[in-house]
């Protein structure tokens, strides 16, 4: 992809007098520092080149004594602040800069009690001898904090008067001050004679980022080797620029996959791919927003003009080609306590292989017909041990639940009176753990499909109970959790809002949302809210605006609509009257959010009447 900015370089060190440098532009991370790096490899191979190549970061170089200090070290570490007899420098000089003379061809007046290396280099480039010459990369230009005028009085130095050739790389410049823009143009002239643009390639990069981890992580380079193709197709689809990123990625996603079982080489793959989608879109776009986008999923409310749906809809071409889909809410949350908490998932994944590579355990039951006495025997000694431990998967749990209830009624079992109260007692203790707001809907999602195994079998009348018993009990139980959204919404602030949309967008199997079934701002202090609210900055206003969307733009009949809200119509009114005030007192963008915060209280008043 940059072959012409190679030729560029190559032409740029046999040109004899080219007067200017090189200036390397590109976006951060897009691979400029790993393709220079490559290019001097190449020349340090190349035995026929005269150039010798020093490569110099300006990263966090404060003065222009700073980057002298920088470049000697880089020229010659042994002579740099060195105080030596004139033997023992020249020398020195004859080693390290491959300069072969004698020494009265140089000037006694530039060996002093300190040798300088650069204005040593300067007389042995400039003598009639010298058919080498240094070749200076500055690479981190935008990062330094030199003036770019004296920056560039220094790089006129090294060309005009110490015979070298200068290359300069330098990352965005639109984030730069309009005063460095400025300079920089006005000098870029007279200074550079060619531009060139490094583009991210991708490809190349995909390989060197894999070959990096072939020693240290073998399992995870065997595997990612296979997947080049695909990770260059998800990272095109991210549409970022920033190849470091994706690095970031690779060596985060190996630590995950090396302690993994063997087997389930498509899930491991599916689960790779919504792995490095999330994790380019964790490092280069808005967390706030991904942090969201599992419950943007979870509701199956999009705007159009939603972050969320943006985010999605830039790998919709991308998931053909890879034949599954990205931002699978299958493995979604594992996804988001790897990249957000840092937690460890690799129980939670090895369950899933081991449930992939071998027939579960209620699968087996069902099979009970094909066995002999013994081994059926054997089974079901099995199956209840594994009911009597705590419920880990609480569907697998259910489905075994199920199939034992279904052999006891064939009398291919015996089931004790106490069996449905004692995993009722289990799974009622696990939603006690998982029953919480930012789990609530998820939690809900999976007792349902694990009870609805007796609408596609046939209904038995011990697990029916039971299934009405868990039911009853999961109600009680987000009973309990929805209080907390009260003293929420009182004390609503920057750091707690994300928690009050968070419980607005929990939804159960039906995509009625649990916080719109009931009304909850006649239980509020309407007062204290309001306060809060202004306190909060805007973008904390419109996080809560996308909340109260969810809230009161479902659609319900009117009916329904007026039976869920209608008890709290006099709260609303009460908020949309202290908005307005709040808006007529704030500044213009203020305004515009608070405009954005009354939509869907207006809304809600319009279908109260």
């Amino acid at each position: 992809m940059n072959e012409h900015v190679t030729y560029g370089l190559n032409l740029y060190i046999k040109d004899t007098d080219p007067q200017s440098a090189v200036l390397l532009k590109g976006d951060w991370g897009c691979g400029k520092t790993h393709f220079i790096k490559e290019w001097i490899q190449k020349q340090k191979q190349d035995k026929s080149s005269a150039c010798d190549v020093v490569y110099v970061s300006l990263f966090g170089i404060s003065s222009l004594n700073g980057l002298k200090d920088a470049v000697n070290k880089a020229i010659s570490p042994i002579m740099y602040k060195v105080e030596k007899y004139k033997k023992d420098v020249l020398k020195a000089a004859k080693v390290v800069l491959k300069y072969d003379s004698t020494i009265a061809d140089i000037k006694d007046a530039i060996i002093q009690y300190e040798l300088n290396p650069l204005d040593l280099l300067a007389q042995l480039n400039l003598s009639e001898n010298s058919k080498e010459y240094k070749l200076f990369v500055l690479d981190d230009v935008e990062r330094c904090d030199i003036p770019l005028k004296e920056l560039f009085g220094f790089v006129d130095y090294l060309f005009e008067h110490v015979g070298c050739r200068v290359v300069l790389i330098v990352g965005k410049t639109d984030l730069q001050d309009a005063k460095w823009k400025e300079t920089l143009h006005k000098y870029q002239e007279k200074i550079v004679g060619r531009e060139y643009v490094i583009e991210p390639d991708v490809a190349v990069a995909v390989s060197a980022f894999v070959d990096e981890i072939a020693t240290i992580y073998p399992s995870s380079y065997a595997f990612l080797s296979q997947h080049k193709d695909a990770i260059a197709a998800v990272w095109r689809a991210s549409k970022y620029n920033n190849l470091r990123s994706l690095r970031q990625c690779i060596r985060s996603f190996v630590e995950i996959f090396e302690p993994l079982d063997k087997g389930a080489e498509k899930m491991k793959f599916e689960f790779f791919v919504n792995y490095q989608a999330y994790s380019l879109e964790y490092y280069n776009g808005d967390k706030s927003v991904l942090s969201d986008i599992n419950k943007h999923l979870i509701v199956g409310y999009l705007n159009n003009n939603s972050p969320a749906k943006t985010i999605l809809d830039k790998y919709n071409e991308v998931c053909p080609v890879l034949n599954c889909r990205l931002f699978e809410l299958e493995y979604l949350t594992d996804i988001k306590r790897s990249v957000f908490e840092g937690k460890d998932i690799t129980e939670e994944l090895n369950w899933k292989i081991k449930s992939i590579e071998e027939k579960s355990l209620y699968e087996r039951l069902r099979e009970i017909v094909y066995l002999d006495n013994r081994e059926v025997e054997e089974l079901i000694r099995e199956a209840k041990a594994y009911l009597a431990s705590p419920v880990v998967n609480v569907i697998d749990y259910i489905y075994v639940v199920y199939a034992l209830c279904y052999w006891n009624e064939k009398s291919v079992c015996v089931l004790k009176k106490s069996f449905e109260k004692d995993c009722l007692n289990k799974i009622v203790a696990w939603l006690r753990i998982n029953m919480i707001p930012s789990e609530l809907a998820i939690t809900e999602r999976k007792i349902h499909r694990g009870l609805e195994i007796q609408d596609r079998e046939v209904k038995i009348a011990r697990f029916s109970w039971l299934a009405s018993e868990v039911e009853r009990a999961m109600t009680e139980l987000k009973n309990e959790v929805k209080e907390p959204i009260l003293n929420y919404l009182e004390n609503i602030s920057n750091e707690n809002v994300e928690d009050v949309v968070s419980q607005m967008y929990q939804v159960d199997i039906y995509q009625r949302a649990h916080y719109t079934s009931q009304a909850l701002f006649d239980r509020v202090n309407v007062k204290k809210f309001c306060l809060n609210v202004r306190k909060l900055n805007n973008r904390s206003k419109m996080h809560l605006a996308e909340g109260l969307d969810v809230r009161y733009g479902q659609n319900y009949r009117d009916d329904d609509y007026r039976s869920i809200f209608g008890g709290e119509k006099a709260a609303l009114e009460e908020i949309m009257r202290n908005f307005d005030a709040y808006q007529q007192q704030s500044a213009k963008m203020t305004k515009i959010v608070y405009n954005r915060l009354l939509a869907p209280l207006k809304h809600a008043l319009e279908r109260l009447g």
